[in-house]
């Protein structure tokens, strides 16, 4: 036993009762020796305690054996291991994962899309390359099967689509659109000048402020949705409008109101509601409002006026009443001296209600002065005239023009003639075309 002990003490210390101890044979009786992948090394004491006595006796009948006190042990003291370690504790690095070689060999492998570009483990594609979902592209748009600049990505790429009744959206096609939104909920709240409500994605007015007694062919009434007031809004010149007057062409709008280039288009106009006071009125002609004469088997003169104003005025022979004298030479209504010194044609344009005895027993003319004669344009009739409603009359007076011209209109009446109504004049005119102002 105290030999066993004496060789594990040297070993220990590195040597042997005949010398040093040579390491590469290794540890020696009572050691095993253990080494780990960290190239750390373990070493593990073995103590093998045997105490056997054997007390043998020859009994003369047969052989006994009587085995006491067998003890064996194995104990395992200390294990020491030692590692080496880099990292410093208070430090913890990301980790990056580089693509794999695949993604850089030229070829489409793996789960790429395109070449060296898609799916799960290369970088993402660029415009015009293949793809099968968005994310296989750098701009996160894949259309048919290839990479696009898509116009959005989230729905806060749409939101120049919302308002009061929509929302913007970004479909699937990684393009925008605008979806009803708020059905019901009152919309352009701050308009004073209506109410509306959202109804499937449009503002649907309600009610409305009216302003459209500020319309006019140059203008247009508004309602200004700030104080909920109407305003006369002027429509851009050179606006297309019609002026009214039936002498002149071309008009238009200026600065709100309605011009034509020919300015009046006349050269002298008449509708009595304020007469010249160069007319000469002849026997039984007056001016005044009309007024209906009594019903006769020749007519009545007229109740209104030709002229579309609130004076009712024109002139006539006994207004309201009928030429009751037997018999009278010409009585007539002569115009003013007019300018008639102006290029080009010049037309008379006349509107009449006549009721009259068939000719030569009533003689009802129209005659124009030419500067030394009086002209007659019209003259009759061989049948009754009864007219129902007013007549225009439009008569070439070129020829007659000189530096001034006139015009009469006149009635003579024979014994034997009825009683009639006669003349009722309104709106003459001369101008360069046959025409009403």
């Amino acid at each position: 036993a105290f030999r066993v002990l004496s060789a594990v003490a040297l070993a220990l210390a590195g040597v042997s009762a005949c010398g040093p101890v040579d390491q590469s044979v290794g540890p020696g009786p009572g050691f095993v020796q253990t080494t780990t992948g960290d190239d750390s090394t373990s070493l593990t004491e073995t103590t093998t305690e045997t105490d056997s006595e054997t007390d043998t006796d020859t009994d003369p009948t047969g052989t006994a054996s009587d085995t006491e006190d067998t003890d064996t042990s194995t104990t395992t003291d200390e294990t020491e291991t030692e590692t080496d370690t880099d990292t410093d504790p208070t430090t913890t690095s990301p980790v990056t994962t580089e693509p794999p070689d695949s993604c850089d060999d030229g070829e489409q492998n793996q789960d790429e899309t395109d070449i060296d570009c898609g799916g799960t483990l290369c970088p993402a594609c660029g415009l015009g390359e293949s793809c099968e979902i968005h994310e296989d592209c750098e701009l996160l748009g894949c259309i048919d099967g290839v990479c696009i600049d898509p116009i959005c990505v989230t729905d806060d790429d749409c939101d120049h689509l919302n308002d009061d009744c929509s929302v913007g959206v970004c479909l699937p096609d990684r393009t925008c659109a605008a979806y009803p939104a708020n059905d019901g909920q009152p919309c352009d709240v701050e308009n004073l000048c209506s109410d509306s409500l959202c109804s499937d994605g449009a503002c649907e007015l309600l009610t409305a402020i009216d302003c459209s007694f500020f319309d006019d062919q140059c203008t247009v009434g508004v309602c200004d949705p700030e104080d909920g007031l109407c305003y006369n809004n002027v429509l851009a010149d050179d606006t297309p409008c019609d002026d009214g007057n039936g002498c002149t062409e071309g008009d238009a709008c200026q600065a709100g109101a309605c011009v034509s280039p020919d300015g009046d288009g006349f050269y002298f106009s008449e509708d009595f509601s304020s007469p010249d006071p160069e007319w000469k009125l002849g026997p039984l002609w007056e001016f005044g409002a009309a007024v209906a004469s009594p019903p006769s088997f020749l007519g009545q003169d007229p109740a209104e006026d030709h002229t579309d104003t609130d004076d009712n005025k024109l002139a006539g022979v006994v207004i309201g009443g009928v030429d009751d004298i037997v018999a009278h030479p010409d009585y007539c209504l002569t115009s003013p001296s007019i300018l008639a010194d102006v290029p080009g044609e010049l037309w008379l344009t006349f509107w009449r209600h006549l009721h009259a005895d068939l000719a030569p027993k009533v003689i009802s003319r129209v005659d124009v002065w030419n500067g030394n004669a009086w002209i007659t344009v019209d003259e009759g009739y061989e049948q009754i005239v009864n007219d129902a409603e007013w007549k225009e009359f439009n008569f070439d007076v070129t020829a007659y023009k000189g530096t001034k011209i006139l015009v009469r209109f006149c009635v003579r009446r024979q014994l034997g003639s009825a009683n009639h109504p006669s003349w009722s004049v309104d709106d003459v005119t001369f101008a360069p075309k046959a025409c009403t102002p």
